[in-house]
């Protein structure tokens, strides 16, 4: 499947990053690819120290890890993540080949928002980072809000 240069739909707001960290560049490039095709910003990283710092420096709205990587974990970079009042409204993905139960309760533990077994489908992802950009406007817009009232 070929992809243009010009995303065809926009994100669902208009801070629409997300940063993806992987340290196989194959991956790397498929998600990119695929999150700029539709309409994302997408920031990357090959390892978690530059992840983190990332993460950072333009606190993204969604952020993509592969648990494991040089440097830093994907985990470690999310329980980071949880633990800075700055940063914790960030929505962390954590995609594994590992898939063990308790691989999957110590993602979560880590304070995980989702976390996909490798090989992970491009379209799965990208209904999920929607649904969390969706939810991110809605909070911001007041409609949950409203919605919780009635």
């Amino acid at each position: 499947m070929a992809y243009t240069s010009k995303p065809l739909n926009k994100a669902i707001d208009s801070h629409n990053t997300v940063l993806v960290a992987d340290d196989d560049a194959v991956i790397l490039s498929m998600l990119m690819d695929k999150l700029q095709f539709k309409g994302y910003r997408v920031i990357s990283a090959s390892d978690g120290e530059q992840a983190l710092e990332l993460i950072k420096e333009h606190q993204p709205r969604v952020v993509v890890l592969d648990w494991i990587m040089p440097k830093l974990d994907g985990l470690s970079i999310c329980r980071q993540v949880r633990s800075d009042s700055r940063l914790s409204h960030i929505r962390v993905i954590v995609l594994t080949a590992r898939g063990q139960d308790s691989d999957l309760l110590e993602a979560q533990e880590a304070g995980a928002d989702l976390i996909l077994i490798k090989p992970v489908s491009l379209r799965v992802l990208v209904q999920h980072i929607n649904s969390f950009f969706l939810d991110a406007s809605l909070q911001t817009n007041g409609h949950l809000e409203n919605q919780k009232r009635t």
